[in-house]
């Protein structure tokens, strides 16, 4: 079974997973890899997060990549209602 490893982006500060993880399949990775970006978009009560996660095997190249783009837009009627409100 191949050896996978998830490197991960967030917010521009890169980790590269050293110690992978034994998986039955690239498909499997892809599943594992979407659980992690999940957690990654709810793990902080931000406005904004970027994140990615990177599947590679061994020192090979990035076989596949998940993202999430997380941004929290206010807009303009809520924040003067909110501010009337005060």
């Amino acid at each position: 079974m191949p050896q996978y490893y998830f490197d991960h982006d967030i917010d521009g500060a890169s980790v590269r997973d050293d110690e992978g993880v034994t998986l039955d399949d690239l498909e499997e990775a892809r599943r594992s890899a979407l659980d992690m970006i999940t957690a990654l978009g709810r793990g902080k009560d931000e406005d904004r997060r970027d994140s990615r996660v990177s599947i590679r095997e061994g020192d090979g190249p990035v076989l596949l990549a998940v993202s999430l783009l997380l941004r929290v837009e206010r807009m303009a009627a809520l924040v003067r209602a909110e501010s009337l409100s005060v």
